[in-house]
């Protein structure tokens, strides 16, 4: 379970990377917390479809695309 400071540490991390960036290549980037992971054998179903919904949605919205078509 990851505590608080934990969460503070990893956000902060995120701040130095963009931070860093020079303002002609300020790139988007997706910084994903997993607040209820463990130390299991492997990752269920559900946390990966999520993850990888997280992915297309910010690659889709950083491609300004607004809908999806048939």
């Amino acid at each position: 379970m990851m505590t608080e400071l934990y969460q503070r540490i990893l956000l902060g991390l995120a701040a130095e990377l963009q931070a860093k960036q020079t303002q002609t290549a300020a790139l988007p980037m997706l910084i994903r917390i997993e607040t209820n992971s463990g130390h299991g054998a492997g990752t269920p179903v559900s946390k990966t479809i999520n993850q990888y919904a997280d992915i297309f949605a910010f690659i889709l919205y950083n491609m300004s695309i607004k809908t999806l078509h048939n």
